[in-house]
């Protein structure tokens, strides 16, 4: 008899399944077109079912079946990063308990190619329709028996570098009458019930952890603090975990339950340090290169960029060095994915004269060796196509023809005087394209310092004027960008590509290049690519640090892209327009775009995106935080923003979420008439929408504000003391404007004009 069992979702998804982890099987053919090599490693029919699944017990290719914990995802969710090609295989499985007989009509949701069954018997097989976009089967119809009803799934995929892997089983019915229940004992189920309600439902006080009850079984907690990580068990019996620190930034809570450890993820924002340098630029600089030097990544002394660091603080360790080499030139020989990025730093240590004779060779020969272009032989996981990869691609070409110009390069047959007036050319035509027209990841926190690696090594190692000058002159281009957008000593605002880091901007890449610049003119961070501008000879714009404390008011172009910057004495707001008539264009999906970003303070963000993701942990691009699955409509008008979402009805995820700092607030007020109030400092920021306002925890803390619904405007507004002295007089002007949206029209209207 089941006592106890899961429920489907109040959107009908079925969430609580056993599987059997990736298998992942290297592809080991030689063709080269990728959807090719899909159709090889994808049988075109179903394999067997599998046989009947029990939890902990045996599944197929001698893998064992595991419970899967959700949290707040609607999708098994086992995507990953792989830097080789190979065939993905994944089975789960489930049973749908009913009160009743009855056909459930259902539907599949996957980026991959699923095979559905119910009892052994074939129901669906389905291919997404976009690569690495979720799409929907056609619904199908499930004969239900009363009690339990067997469900499996195989899920296959083609391995190539970010690759979605993930299912979701939604029915579209009333799901009433219907309870899952987790293959094997009904004692099992039971305790997970018990055990995944008290994860879901733990919260975050000022001291520690809490939960309505003790915990149904054994927990241990990860505390990660800037200067140690701290393991700490739970107590028996006990309803909270206290501890005194004020910097515990993350917390992995793991419950140890039929076997195996449920983890959820937690983050507290408002304990992450931010702060500028307290010394001089030299010696904010020597410390700066210390950390690469010795703890680059997690991994003492093992990365390329720690050899350059070393290289300019003059303490070589050979070891340390010997072992990062060997990493990055096995990288770069097996052609895994980002092997240009390891590439560039090979040649800039080749072209600074590091290394012993033996040392140089390797790098010589693995130069030769590689493979520069599309039109040179090869099958690997490589990206080309993006800005950031085709200059550093095109750039290693020409470096490395003109370090060895009279060799051969074996993968193209070319010698290297040929592949240098190669590269030369295509250098030039990407170069001239981004002086005319701007950068396509324009303001890219994580992409911005990678391009500006390439042209460094351009500037400072080709032998060829006009692409030296080119390259400075880019370069500025690029750090003025990023001086511009700079307000209380963070970079932010719209970008062309972005992860995660757009939660914390102080922490990013672009933050770590303008930090190693300007020393204690900007807030701290440390990004690994900066070891080129400390290895360069490249002189930054002088007038940087003036332009980051400037008050600007500007609308530019980057790739056809319009930009505005509204940068004001107490705030900052910035947006990218998209319209129908856009690069980007409104209704359309989107990919990792951040479209528009206003900031009151150093850690004191707000922007609104549509989830590409059903949760925090879910992999993929777009991201749940970064991103949109569906581009809005977007304009600017001064210090505010309007934003309509028509988000399309085969789209998986039907609702949009703001970030929302309320811990970094001085005032903070929610569902106001619509509205979120705030204030820190002297900045006000007022953010408006159509949908309902629900404060929401996943991994985030106290940042999240949810709206559901498919057609939904947002309005973000900025003030200052100037022009509203209090809270009071702020939240007056923004009920005065009378914000208002009409799904029927999509029309937005403001101060009773329409604007969108």
């Amino acid at each position: 008899m089941l006592t106890d069992a899961f429920q489907p979702d109040e959107d009908g998804y079925v969430r609580h399944w056993v599987h059997t982890g990736v298998v992942r099987r290297p592809y080991e053919g030689s063709e080269s077109e990728e959807n090719r090599i899909r159709d090889a490693v994808i049988p075109g029919t179903p394999a067997p079912a599998p046989a009947m699944s029990s939890l902990g017990g045996p599944g197929p290719d001698g893998t064992t079946w595991h419970f899967h914990y959700p949290g707040r995802n609607i999708y098994v969710d086992v995507g990953a990063f792989h830097h080789t090609l190979g065939h993905l295989s994944l089975y789960a499985s489930t049973h749908l308990v009913s009160n009743r007989a009855v056909d459930l009509p259902v539907r599949v949701w996957t980026a991959n190619t699923v095979d559905l069954w119910q009892d052994q018997q074939h129901c669906l097989r389905y291919t997404r329709q976009r690569r690495k976009k979720p799409s929907t089967s056609a619904i199908v119809a499930l004969s239900l028996k009363p009690g339990q009803n067997r469900l499996a799934i195989h899920l296959q995929e083609l391995a190539v570098r970010d690759t979605p892997f993930l299912f979701a089983l939604q029915i579209m019915d009333d799901a009433d009458g219907i309870r899952i229940a987790v293959p094997g004992h009904p004692a099992a189920t039971s305790s997970l019930v018990s055990t995944t309600t008290w994860l879901d439902n733990l919260t975050v006080s000022t001291s520690g952890l809490e939960s309505d009850c003790p915990p149904p079984c054994a927990v241990e907690t990860t505390l990660d603090r800037p200067s140690q990580s701290v393991q700490r068990s739970w107590l028996s019996g006990e309803k909270s975990l206290s501890w005194h620190e004020d910097d515990v930034f993350y917390c992995r809570v793991e419950a140890k339950i039929e076997g195996q450890r449920l983890r959820r993820q937690i983050e507290i924002p408002s304990n992450l340090s931010c702060s500028a340098p307290g010394e001089s630029l030299t010696d904010y600089r020597k410390t700066y290169l210390t950390g690469i030097a010795t703890t680059p990544n997690g991994d003492p002394a093992r990365s390329l960029f720690a050899i350059l660091a070393r290289h300019v603080l003059e303490e070589a360790d050979k070891e340390s060095d010997e072992g990062a080499l060997q990493e990055g030139l096995d990288h770069v020989s097996g052609r895994l994915d980002c092997a240009d990025f390891r590439l560039a730093a090979l040649l800039r240590l080749y072209a600074l004269g590091w290394g012993h004779p033996e040392q140089r060779n390797r790098i010589r020969m693995t130069a030769l060796g590689f493979r520069y272009w599309t039109d040179e032989p090869g099958s690997d996981a490589m990206a080309f196509g993006s800005e950031n990869h085709t200059i550093m691609f095109h750039g290693c070409q020409h470096v490395a023809g003109g370090l060895f110009p009279s060799e051969t390069f074996t993968t193209s047959g070319r010698s290297g005087q040929d592949q240098k007036d190669l590269g030369r050319a295509r250098c030039l035509e990407w170069l001239n394209e981004r002086h005319a027209q701007g950068f396509t990841e324009y303001l890219s926190a994580s992409y911005t310092p990678i391009t500006a690696a390439a042209l460094l090594n351009l500037a400072d190692f080709s032998d060829d004027t006009e692409i030296r000058t080119s390259a400075r002159t880019l370069l500025d281009r690029l750090l003025r960008q990023l001086a511009e957008h700079t307000f209380d000593g963070v970079t932010s605002g719209p970008q062309g590509r972005v992860y995660r880091t757009v939660l914390y901007p102080h922490t990013s890449g672009s933050q770590g290049l303008l930090s190693y610049v300007l020393g204690d003119q900007v807030v701290t961070s440390e990004d690994s690519w900066s070891t080129f501008l400390a290895t360069s000879e490249y002189e930054s714009p002088d007038d940087l640090a003036s332009l980051t404390q400037r008050q600007i008011k500007r609308t530019y172009h980057q790739a056809s892209h319009c930009l505005q910057l509204h940068k004001g004495s107490a705030y900052v707001i910035s947006s990218v327009q998209v319209d129908a008539e856009t690069p980007m264009k409104s209704g359309e999906p989107g990919y990792q775009q951040s479209l528009w970003h206003a900031s009151l303070s150093a850690t004191c963000h707000v922007f609104v995106n549509h989830p590409g993701t059903a949760s925090d942990q879910g992999f993929g691009r777009p991201g749940y935080w970064y991103g949109n699955g569906t581009l809005p409509q977007v304009t600017q008008q001064e210090s505010t923003i309007f934003v309509t979402y028509q988000i399309p009805a085969d789209h998986p995820i039907g609702f949009t979420h703001a970030h929302w700092p309320t811990d970094a607030l001085d005032e903070s007020i929610v569902g106001d008439e619509g509205w979120a109030l705030g204030r820190h400092g002297k900045g006000f920021v007022g953010l408006w929408c159509s949908s309902v306002l629900l404060p929401t925890d996943d991994v985030l803390i106290g940042r999240e504000l949810w709206a559901r619904g498919r057609q939904t405007a947002w309005i973000c507004h900025c003030s200052d003391t100037d022009e509203a002295p209090d809270m009071k007089a702020f939240r007056t002007s923004c009920l005065s404007a009378r914000p208002r949206f009409d799904p029927s029209t999509g029309g937005l209207f403001w101060n009773d004009r329409q604007i969108l």
